[in-house]
């Protein structure tokens, strides 16, 4: 089975890309969320 996650991504290009991990404690392999925040050239931000 194959997930299509391309909805999802934004298309167009961006400056850069911020990835915010949680964690449920210490331990690395506990993450519990990922937020993504994304800035265009136009400076506009892209969260989700």
């Amino acid at each position: 089975m194959t997930l299509d996650f391309s909805p999802l991504v934004p298309k167009d290009p961006f400056r850069s890309v911020a990835l915010d991990v949680k964690t449920a404690n210490n331990d690395r392999s506990s993450i519990y969320q990922i937020g993504v925040a994304c800035v265009r050239p136009d400076h506009a931000i892209e969260t989700w």
